[in-house]
């Protein structure tokens, strides 16, 4: 009995008898033909994206509705290759996220070589945008932190462990960020892949992203030593952004980064860990706001007379500003956040979705709004919990 490479399924060797998969020396599978016959192309090549030393990527077509597709083959087609193949299209096929490429088909070409289909996505790498100018902005930071870091942990829920994260492999595309080839892709789970397909001496990843004791020994890399990568590649983009005026919102992500990097894998924190210690931009937000509005009152004490003035302060009273934030939690669905909220200003906090909120203590939950007010300490903790692990809140001033 044989896993079919195709379709996952326990099979008799070829044919597939799930599938119809034909096995090429029993390591890999094309759709439904021998080896003794000619193969129908089913998918049309355009054009090479990218070429690298394990595989060719094309953008391509497929015939029977011209859908735009990405094929990726290896770039040698022996045993070892094709092996290492299998690992990647069982890897993408594990894996079902928004941010990560979704595995389509696997076919071959005439001369048996396999292909694995994804749907295409268009933009720069992240290596080439680091490259550029002008700098990084905070919000861009964020939105690239934030796609990769949720992409990292979707794998590493479903047991997959990328072992190749680094500019290059994380797309800013036109609706998000994707994190894109799992060509070293190890599954966590499954002891029958944890085999060595690279001769001893010779690491895997690429330096200085890949983890330590990933250099020294590929087969013990772990989870931790994504959260290493991730972390050498958000400290990349920190070295670009422009942190003017965001000297707190800086030292938070340094932190993180430090936490993410430390040289010990024990010591790193999971992705889900650093979603609950996600840097809030509303500090600096906030402050500006406050600034604005202190300018507006000083305007218009010179402006208007004090019964006009009287009016317009009532009335500034009645203009609230909104500001929505969450982040993630860690396995028990339940944290502790905190909020910058300045002394004596009084706040509304609403729980959006199924997040329930209470002040820290032994209070019960509610998912109703909690109104307090700030104190001199500027700093106000709250005990947060979601069912889903991505808890939400609305802060109304």
């Amino acid at each position: 009995m044989a896993v079919c490479p195709r379709c996952h399924g326990i099979t008799d060797i070829s044919p597939c008898k799930h599938c119809g998969a034909v096995f090429v020396d029993g390591n890999i599978s094309t759709p439904g033909s021998s080896q003794n016959q000619p193969i129908k192309p089913s998918y049309h090549v355009e054009s090479v994206i990218a070429s690298g030393g394990m595989g060719v990527v094309m953008r391509g077509k497929r015939q029977r509705d011209g859908q735009i597709v990405a094929m990726k083959a290896p770039r040698y087609n022996h045993s070892q290759a094709r092996l290492r193949f299998t690992r990647e299209a069982r890897a993408l096929a594990t894996l079902q996220h928004p941010r990560i490429l979704r595995l389509i088909d696997i076919d071959a070409t005439p001369k048996g070589v396999p292909l694995l289909i994804t749907n295409y996505v268009s933009g720069e790498t992240l290596q080439h945008r680091l490259q550029q100018e002008p700098p990084l902005k905070p919000k861009e930071f964020d939105i690239i932190a934030r796609g990769t870091g949720e992409a990292l942990a979707h794998c590493h829920q479903r047991g997959v462990i990328h072992r190749d994260i680094k500019p290059d492999n994380i797309i800013l595309g036109k609706d998000g960020i994707y994190l894109i080839d799992f060509g070293l892709a190890l599954l966590e789970n499954d002891q029958n892949e944890r085999i060595r397909l690279t001769p001893n001496g010779l690491a895997l990843g690429t330096p200085p992203f890949a983890a330590p004791e990933q250099l020294q020994n590929s087969l013990t890399s772990s989870t931790k030593s994504d959260c290493y990568s991730y972390g050498m590649v958000l400290h990349n983009c920190w070295l670009k952004v422009d942190w003017s005026n965001n000297t707190s919102l800086k030292e938070n992500w340094k932190n993180n980064i430090d936490i993410l990097t430390h040289s010990k894998p024990e010591y790193r924190l999971s992705i889900n860990e650093i979603f609950n210690k996600w840097p809030s931009q509303s500090i600096e937000f906030k402050n500006n706001k406050k600034n604005q509005l202190h300018k507006i009152i000083l305007l218009t004490i010179f402006c208007l007379s004090f019964l006009v003035l009287g009016s317009y302060f009532s009335l500034s009273h009645h203009i609230d500003s909104v500001e929505n934030i969450s982040g993630w939690l860690g396995k028990d669905g339940k944290g502790t956040i905190s909020l910058a909220i300045e002394d004596g200003q009084l706040v509304e906090i609403k729980p959006q979705g199924d997040t329930s909120i209470r002040l820290l203590g032994n209070g019960p939950w509610s998912k109703n709004p909690i109104r307090l007010r700030g104190n001199q300490t500027g700093i106000i903790q709250l005990r947060v919990a979601a069912l889903d692990g991505n808890w939400e809140i609305q802060i109304q001033h």
